[in-house]
């Protein structure tokens, strides 16, 4: 069954504003997210049909720390449905080094931040400038129940052409994401109305005939220090808005994806597979590796934070930290932007970026040390006895050796015991006190709510 014979070209104007890339965050604060706010409401007072996207609540949450007059603006704008918070994000990350679990964050905190703040929620996820996408991102896309996607990167020197225009991108569990790949570059122009552009008409009939759907997005506006689309790309697309009925929309970057009807995503092509580019980002995911290292090590110390957290509360009745966790993560997040963890950004911004994973990793740290603290109060000793605390984050038992440094007496030797009090001697490196000893005990049970001792 055939769609409607209506076409319909979405327009998406859009301001992409790069947090950090051959200038620091400073900057950013300084001069460009000032003048994007002011210049946009600029057009928006100037033009009834004109609408803006823009991406990252970081950014958001930056204007409403440092521009709470500007914040208030915008909110206002967005009731009025002339600004769109768009793309879901805490900040627009890249998806090749973060693991599942920081994606999913991001997704979190970036909808969170919308709804507080804006009372609504975005549907889509919006990267046009990330430096390619694994083949696992739209099953975790698909987890978070996010609408749509959608990239102008691919036109970047792909690896492989590029699967469709508009369709549906499947991840390794069958679970699929509509996709647009192809709606032109961020920073296009206008140069005539886009009711009249025969390569949009030719593409939304080639649409129709291929797939069955007369439906395509084009985006327009600046980059990448954000600021607004030109008055003539205005001009030309209020005079489509105003003469072209159906076939021209102006709206939210997810628009595209709600209006399709389930005749349409039935016929629509899908492609499974990793998006890749040759060129754009080559010899980038090897440099900074200091920031790719503390990357992993803050990824891996938020599992054990958290699951250190949650025993602690569960076991011991001590507040979860929910407000420390949270600021933790948004530091990762925010250092996981798609220029500044890559590694293609200029040395000044690193200074703001390693200063920042520095403090994120302490934070880090500090919440598994406050929860040990806590859970440690629960060993049975008796007086004069000491301990040493062994604490097994992770949902499955392992076996592994563990050292440690402790005080002991001349010719003492320790005793290790866990919760089905086993006991068994340690061995010792040498018979000094306080010197290196070596565990015998190689099992430590799961973390399930026992304390190790």
């Amino acid at each position: 069954m055939r769609s409607s014979r209506k076409s319909t070209l979405y327009l998406i104007p859009y301001v992409h504003l790069d947090t950090q890339w051959r200038w620091s965050l400073s900057t950013t604060i300084r001069n460009y997210l000032p003048s994007t706010v002011t210049k946009n409401l600029e057009l928006i007072a100037a033009y009834p049909h004109y609408c803006i996207n823009l991406t990252g609540a970081y950014r958001y949450a930056l204007i409403g720390e440092y521009y709470p007059h500007l914040l208030s603006e915008i909110q206002q704008q967005v009731a009025d449905h002339r600004w769109h918070p768009s793309g879901s994000m805490w900040e627009e990350t890249d998806v090749l080094i973060p693991s599942a679990e920081s994606i999913i964050r991001n997704i979190l905190y970036g909808k969170s931040f919308f709804q507080q703040h804006f009372g609504r929620q975005t549907n889509d996820v919006m990267l046009p400038d990330s430096f390619g996408f694994p083949v696992d991102f739209p099953t975790v896309l698909a987890h978070c129940r996010i609408s749509g996607f959608s990239t102008q990167k691919l036109s970047w020197d792909p690896v492989q052409p590029v699967p469709f225009t508009l369709g549906i991108w499947n991840g390794p569990d069958g679970s699929g994401i509509t996709s647009l790949f192809k709606p032109g570059s961020y920073t296009s122009r206008l140069h005539i109305p886009p009711h009249r552009d025969l390569l949009w008409k030719r593409r939304l009939l080639k649409q129709y005939r291929t797939h069955g759907t007369r439906r395509d997005a084009h985006y327009y506006g600046a980059g990448d220090i954000g600021q607004a689309p030109s008055s003539g790309s205005v001009k030309q697309a209020e005079k489509s808005l105003r003469a072209a009925g159906h076939l021209v929309k102006q709206g939210p970057s997810d628009a595209i994806f709600t209006d399709l009807s389930t005749e349409e995503l039935d016929q629509l092509p899908r492609y499974a597979g990793e998006l890749m580019l040759r060129r754009h980002s080559a010899g980038s995911l090897s440099s900074q590796r200091i920031m790719k290292r503390w990357n992993k090590q803050g990824e891996l110390l938020a599992c054990l934070a958290e699951s250190a957290a949650v025993t602690a509360a569960l076991q011991t009745h001590t507040p979860y930290p929910g407000a420390a966790i949270e600021q933790a993560w948004k530091l990762l997040i925010a250092n996981q932007m798609h220029d500044i963890l890559p590694g293609t950004c200029s040395p000044d911004a690193y200074l703001h970026s390693q200063n920042s994973a520095v403090l994120m990793l302490n934070l880090w740290q500090g919440i598994i040390c406050d929860s040990m603290i806590a859970l440690s109060r629960q060993l049975p000793l008796r007086k004069g006895e000491q301990a040493l605390f062994l604490y097994n984050p992770y949902a499955f038992s392992r076996s592994e050796q563990v050292n440690a440094v402790i005080p002991l007496s001349q010719g003492q030797l320790p005793v290790i015991t866990d919760p089905q009090a086993d006991r068994s001697p340690s061995r010792s490196s040498s018979s000094l006190p306080g010197e290196r000893i070596s565990s015998s005990m190689q099992k430590y049970p799961r973390s399930d709510g026992a304390v190790t001792g």
